[in-house]
């Protein structure tokens, strides 16, 4: 069994939101913006400090870090980062200036995003939705940036719709998928770019189920 990602479908649900790519240019912002290390919104979300694709180096431990960038980074770099590992918030925000030196080409964030990071988040979303493979890519896409951006907890009220997709996503119900991802921008009265990248998941799912060219799928055999 594996899942089928659409890399077009990763653009514009992952890429788009994380580092600013749109269709005409490209990963140009990247490389104005965010080839250094950033903490995104500390007052409103749970950012620790991140590189590349959103790599965010709060959500994982220094172990973790340290696998998967001492390939592609300095050691000096690496450990700089390593050591940031769980900080989050204004804690994250502090610790900037120790990763100062820490740069990452757009060539290095996207080797680590599609060796490491897309595995990562596609395995934790079809375990929490595991009729996920029988979706068309693009709305596996979604699903799995979904995962990606809110993480894999179904517990508590914040995590409401999250919990009522495995149904939708169990039926195919594309228009009960793209409701329920809308209805989460009831948690971000504030966070507008977070409130636009719902919608943009939602208008993903809404899309017809029109073939895939081969060349634009990513397997993730789980």
């Amino acid at each position: 069994m594996q899942l089928q990602l659409s890399k077009d479908a990763i653009n514009k649900a992952i890429m788009a939101f994380e580092v600013s790519w749109a269709p005409a240019s490209g990963f140009a912002v990247y490389n104005r913006k965010y080839r250094k290390a950033i903490v995104p919104d500390p007052a409103n979300t749970d950012s620790g400090v991140t590189i590349g694709i959103g790599y965010d180096c709060g959500q994982y431990k220094a172990t973790r870090i340290k696998l998967d960038w001492q390939s592609v980074l300095p050691l000096h770099m690496v450990n700089a980062l390593a050591a940031t590992a769980g900080l989050k918030k204004h804690q994250a925000v502090n610790s900037l200036p120790s990763v100062s030196m820490v740069d990452v080409p757009i060539e290095t964030a996207l080797q680590v995003f599609y060796n490491t990071t897309i595995f990562e988040f596609a395995k934790k979303a079809a375990r929490i939705y595991p009729d996920l493979f029988k979706l068309h890519p693009v709305e596996q896409s979604v699903i799995t940036g979904l995962v990606y951006n809110r993480g894999e907890s179904l517990g508590g009220e914040r995590r409401r719709e999250m919990r009522q997709l495995i149904m939708a996503i169990k039926n195919d119900n594309d228009k009960e998928m793209a409701d329920l991802i809308r209805s989460m921008c009831r948690l971000w009265p504030n966070t507008l770019g977070l409130r636009k990248r719902r919608e943009a998941e939602a208008a993903l799912i809404e899309l017809a189920d029109t073939p895939v060219q081969p060349a634009d799928i990513l397997n993730i055999p789980l």
